[in-house]
């Protein structure tokens, strides 16, 4: 009993324990030594010489919170204004005794602070020094740079904007962090996406299910070695669009797998060079890194069975990779985000890819929008050092999703890996029959998916060669499940596909999931098919008794007309009692007896029989 009772004990102190460091904090990376943040302000500058007194446009500027330096030379002064204030060259000088030095050169502007800004700018100064540290570091750039203080006090570097992208490179490499991306990076991935693909056939040669086997950083020196499904995962479609997955397998062990966490997608642009050399340039629209400010390109040898990809020109690194499946013309599916309701904080995009049974999908903020999407830095530990860990771990787990699984089935979707949640592995991401993983309806070119909490995403589809949401067997099912109905009920009504609404008569199935297994969508329409028969009776003076309000039914079909139809008395049948117009599809059934409420058919109009057999 004392040996059970200390066992206890002892347990109870280790769990303790463990409960301890869970809540325990995480001790913040210091930011690197020597590193400042950098914003770029949105409207470029202009300078200005001023022959007597400040200008119309220095007082307008200084008032109106835009950016204005003014710096006394000793024979004139010299000032920095928005090149949207400035008025017409001729009345600049005529009126206000000033006149642009170089028109045709418009000027960036770049605060600069201190680690930690976070999502709201450069608010706090750098400490005292930081800019002559700046200014010796860009010394070796061949850019002209010039240093300012603006009203307000805080320092200022002034870049020509044609060199900004080079300027940008630089702070980069030596461990400093600047946005907004918008303003530094190319926005032709975003673009890409809706353009064809520059040589067809040899994206269709590139798609497929590969892994990465082995990684060389530089060629010669591993750096990493995976097996099968164990590393990097990438799904490209014929066209192109593809999904790289990076989720380390040990997230859920180290602390530091989050920042390891390297997931993204895009447009992939392939072109053959002379000597069979194939160039591909991956055009990322979402990441879990930071942007940087070049566009990667990659040299590929491609055989049947793998790929080695070398960087291109520079060769700094190689790689190879694994085909796990060819994509054949019959098994690929792709999408592309369109829109999400409610609408996020910061506006996603994403890409969806199905190759033969396996399938991988990543959404994320496109570049230039939120800490990550919109922060130029080395990598996302030094961006969570240099504008905090805790903003960046929030904004990935809540606006980053990645997800790689496999097709058991057309219909099932399970997960093989998530991002910032192993635990899922295994878990059920779709099922056609489980109202719990959501719903997905396929239309002529988009796929809309509504989660139980109400979220909606719509994809735009790019490539479309199977179904891989929807039962291969629904119609069947469907249709033993109304031949059961309407046995049980003894009276027969006659089924037209015409009848059936256009977003539902897509792609040989009515929905992804059977009709019998949508109760809640029938329980939702109870209220829309019970209003116009409430009508009909208002308007005939609410003359019918009890009884015979349990022998109706009604009848809505896609033409917008609704058919009253009641006992007939003797006869043992039924007879047309009143039309209406009304928009909806669906029939109510209050007979005594019945099990069904709303049951979602539609008449065929011209199949619509006066009387119809008890």
């Amino acid at each position: 009993m004392a040996s059970n009772t200390a066992v206890a004990a002892a347990l109870h102190e280790a769990w303790n324990a463990l409960v301890a460091e869970a809540y325990e904090k995480e001790p913040e990376t210091p930011p690197p030594v020597g590193t400042v943040c950098l914003e770029v302000l949105p409207e470029p500058v202009a300078q200005l010489i001023l022959h007597r007194g400040v200008p119309e446009c220095v007082r307008a500027a200084a008032l109106g919170g835009h950016f204005c330096a003014v710096v006394q030379e000793p024979d004139s002064a010299v000032a920095w204004v928005p090149k949207s204030l400035l008025p017409r060259a001729s009345k600049l000088a005529d009126r206000d005794g000033a006149e642009e030095v170089e028109p045709n050169v418009a000027w960036s502007v770049i605060r600069f602070g201190l680690p930690g800004s976070s999502g709201g700018g450069v608010k706090v100064p750098a400490l005292p020094g930081m800019a002559a540290h700046l200014c010796e570091e860009l010394s070796e750039v061949p850019v002209n740079i010039r240093l300012s203080s603006a009203f307000g006090g805080m320092d200022a570097l002034l870049i020509p904007e044609d060199s900004l992208a080079i300027v940008t490179r630089e702070l980069v490499r030596r461990g400093h962090a600047i946005w907004p991306a918008s303003r530094l990076v190319d926005p032709v991935p975003s673009k890409a996406l809706r353009s064809p693909p520059s040589d067809a056939a040899l994206s269709r040669r590139l798609a497929g299910v590969w892994a990465r086997a082995r990684r060389e950083e530089p060629p010669g020196t591993i750096v990493a070695e995976h097996s099968d499904l164990q590393g990097p995962i990438r799904l490209q479609a014929s066209g192109g669009l593809f999904v790289e997955i990076h989720i380390p397998e040990d997230q859920v062990r180290t602390s530091g797998a989050e920042q390891r966490e390297a997931s993204f997608c895009g447009v992939c642009r392939s072109v053959d060079k002379d000597g069979g050399r194939i160039v591909c340039t991956p055009l990322t629209i979402a990441s879990f890194q930071p942007p940087s400010v070049d566009v990667a390109r990659c040299s590929v040898s491609l055989s049947r069975s793998s790929m080695d990809v070398v960087g291109y020109p520079d060769a700094t690194y190689r790689e190879r990779w694994r085909r796990l499946s060819e994509a054949k013309p019959t098994d690929i599916v792709a999408l592309e985000l369109q829109s999400e309701m409610p609408e996020p904080k910061y506006p996603r995009c994403g890409i969806w890819v199905f190759v033969g049974g396996r399938w991988a999908r990543m959404l994320g903020p496109s570049r230039g929008n939120g800490i990550v999407g919109g922060t130029c830095c080395r990598s996302l530990a030094h961006l969570q050092a240099l504008r905090g860990a805790q903003e960046v771990k929030h904004e990935l787990r809540k606006h980053y999703h990645a997800v790689f699984g496999a097709l058991e089935e057309p219909g099932l979707l399970r997960i093989e890996r998530e991002s910032s949640h192993p635990e899922r592995r295994g878990a059920v991401f779709y099922n056609a029959l489980d109202e719990s993983t959501g719903e997905i309806v396929a239309s002529e070119d988009s796929v809309l998916r509504i989660l139980p909490n109400g979220h909606r995403e719509k994809w735009r589809i790019v490539e479309w060669t199977f179904d891989p949401f929807a039962q291969t067997d629904c119609q069947e099912e469907s249709s033993r499940s109304w031949g059961a109905r309407r046995q049980s009920r003894k009276f027969a009504v006659d089924i037209s596909d015409d009848d059936e609404p256009p977003d539902r008569r897509r792609r040989g199935c009515a929905s992804s999931r059977s009709p019998s297994a949508q109760p809640v969508v029938a329980k939702r329409r109870r209220a829309a098919l019970l209003k116009p028969r409430a009508e009909a009776q208002a308007q005939r003076g609410g003359e019918e008794d009890e009884e015979e309000e349990q022998d109706e039914w009604g009848a809505w079909n896609a033409g917008g007309r609704r058919d009253e139809w009641g006992h007939g008395g003797s006869g043992g049948g039924f007879e047309l009692k009143s039309r209406q117009s009304w928009q909806g599809i669906g029939r109510r059934d209050a007979r005594e007896g019945s099990d069904d409420d709303v049951v979602e058919v539609a008449l065929t109009p011209a199949a619509a029989p006066e009387r119809l057999p008890r």
